[in-house]
């Protein structure tokens, strides 16, 4: 879910820099066992009297899991199971409290999925197959007797509704009520967006969630908001990442990127082959928007200016052992061993290209971000499934760096020309991929027919529509309900060139998209999904279900196919 291979790749950004005081007493007592087996881990408790946006629709897929056998077949028959609604709004319930009480969490913002991206009906259409031929065989183990393996498989069929949205809404009111300190936000359409919309207005510090789209969000609103993974809700522990090495020119200097000087081109040209970014110059002078107010970040100080929600300092607490949140890349010799500045291995591969991407940012503010997203969407993502033959998340990275020169609006159409597309999903495997990559049927379908040029023609206007929804997807002002792109579409007018907002040029073109930006959505699509909470219903009959037809049954004693339930006509 999300950008292939994007988070397992930038688990260097996860270990606390050199300077951390844990990484000092483990050098200084090396001898000492106790010391070098401590573990230092980012803790949900650093975000304590702070505001939290959470992916509530990665929550409601947990919290299904806890009741899926019966939440499947009332999704499938159309009914409400009062026991399942009570199980699952009970987790989400749980989930909170823990972090309010524990955690010290100020506010929570449950944000659910509105309505599917229209281009993400291929996507949308390989889950639902799959999705009914676990059903199926659920079923079939389910009428054998075998519960447990009938378990396991509705497990595989439990999916995020808008009736479980609500449901879980109306919970959350009835315990907390309406302006409480768990808010339900539903996004017009995809969660991911709407997070970072809360984290850019000021509303959330930080976001929860485990999709790694909410990083490339992040980088083209250019807020980089510390981003939760892997939350424990035992311990608290947790990942964190941010998009500060990117996007914030403070910390840039610290992680061996060039400070903004002027390079020449055989600079430029040697970034395919040299991860070794040295620190020359003096910083960069960068303006960055903060709240409301345009502000030079040439150094770290700060003082005097309200400083913008996502960009608090979550410190280390000294006695909890919390790492601290890296905002820099490591340097290219903290990560080797020989001595010589270089590292090798695909991890200071991925690194290296993360660098030029960021010199590219700092020299030409909105070039870097452009070129992370394009690498990003090449690597494979919701909207379209990596095509490129042998080419993994790592070589999608690389073909991007290499290209980072021509044009932002022909760079995939560079790529793809000396590129091979293979419709065969067996011939997309690649070392730097996930296990889990499949084929996507939509695509191959898509291919299935043409050419070799035509197929490049398709994917090339698949990855910049999917670029492009990255830039334009349509979030919700939570104060008016106004549905807006997250970026404000580019501008055409060069008039006012000295005035327009920062990385204004490296937005995605709307020219090439005749018909419009149809496959992001649109705002009266969107307004038509109900946001009510919905009531609670009275349980009867020890957990039956009824139907929208009145029919009374039990989920549990359903038949598993038509056959049975034709000879069960037939008997009685």
């Amino acid at each position: 879910m999300g950008i292939q291979g994007l988070l397992r790749n930038l688990h260097p950004l996860l270990v606390p820099p050199p300077t951390h005081h844990s990484n000092q007493q483990q050098s200084n007592g090396n001898n000492d066992n106790n010391n070098t087996s401590i573990k230092i881990q980012h803790n949900i408790r650093q975000f304590a009297n702070k505001s939290l946006a959470i992916d509530a629709s990665s929550w409601l897929h947990k919290a299904g899991y806890t009741c899926s056998s019966r939440l499947v077949e009332s999704i499938e028959s159309n009914t409400r199971d009062p026991q399942a609604e009570k199980s699952y709004s009970d987790y989400m319930i749980r989930r909170c409290e823990g972090l309010l009480r524990d955690a010290k969490i100020s506010t929570i913002y449950l944000v659910f999925d509105g309505v599917r991206v229209p281009l993400k009906r291929g996507t949308n259409a390989d889950r639902e197959a799959k999705r009914q031929a676990n059903l199926i065989e659920a079923r079939r183990l389910l009428s054998l007797g075998r519960r447990k393996e009938a378990e396991d498989k509705y497990k595989l069929c439990v999916k995020g509704t808008e009736m479980m949205a609500r449901v879980v809404c109306g919970a959350v009111q009835r315990k907390w009520g309406k302006h409480g300190p768990v808010k339900c936000i539903f996004a017009p359409y995809e969660a991911d967006s709407q997070l970072a919309k809360l984290c850019v207005d000021g509303l959330a510090h930080a976001v929860v969630t485990e999709d790694s789209d909410v990083l490339v969000y992040s980088a083209v609103c250019r807020r980089p908001y510390p981003i939760i993974y892997k939350l424990d809700k035992k311990d608290g522990s947790c990942d964190v990442v941010t998009m500060d090495w990117l996007l914030n020119g403070k910390f840039l200097m610290s992680s061996g990127v060039n400070g903004g000087r002027r390079r020449s081109r055989r600079d430029e040209e040697s970034e395919s082959d040299d991860d070794d970014s040295s620190v020359e110059g003096d910083q960069a002078t960068t303006t960055m928007q903060v709240g409301q107010k345009k502000v030079n970040v040439a150094n770290s100080s700060m003082d005097g200016v309200e400083v913008h929600p996502s960009e608090i300092d979550y410190g280390d607490d000294n006695n909890m052992m919390f790492a601290p949140i890296r905002r820099t890349l490591p340097l290219p010799s903290s990560s080797s061993g020989n001595g010589r500045g270089r590292s090798k291995g695909a991890g200071s591969e991925f690194l290296s290209h993360l660098r030029a991407f960021a010199n590219r940012e700092v020299s030409n503010p909105g070039a870097g971000v452009r070129l992370f997203v394009q690498a990003c969407v090449l690597s494979g993502c919701d909207y379209v499934a990596n095509n490129l033959s042998k080419i993994g998340p790592i070589g999608a990275f690389k073909l991007v760096k290499e290209n980072a020169h021509r044009d932002p609006t022909v760079r995939f159409e560079r790529i793809l020309r000396g590129a091979k597309i293979s419709a065969d999903p067996a011939d997309k495997a690649s070392d730097d991929c996930d296990d889990d990559v499949a084929g996507d049927d939509f695509l191959d379908s898509l291919f299935a027919s043409s050419s070799d040029d035509q197929r490049k023609e398709k994917y090339e206007e698949l990855l910049s529509q999917s670029e492009a929804v990255f830039y334009y997807h349509l979030v919700k002002e939570v104060d008016t309900d106004e549905i807006l792109p997250l970026v404000a579409h580019k501008s055409d007018d060069d008039s006012n060139r000295h005035s327009v907002e920062v990385g204004e040029k490296f937005k995605p073109c709307l020219k090439r998209f005749e018909p419009g930006l149809t496959f992001v959505g649109c705002a009266a699509e969107a307004m038509k999904k109900s946001n009510k909470p919905a009531p609670p219903i009275q349980q009867s009959n020890g957990g039956w279900m009824t139907s929208s037809k009145g029919r009374a049954f039990n989920n549990n004693s359903r038949p598993a196919n038509n056959n049975q339930r034709q000879a069960k006509a037939a008997a009685a």
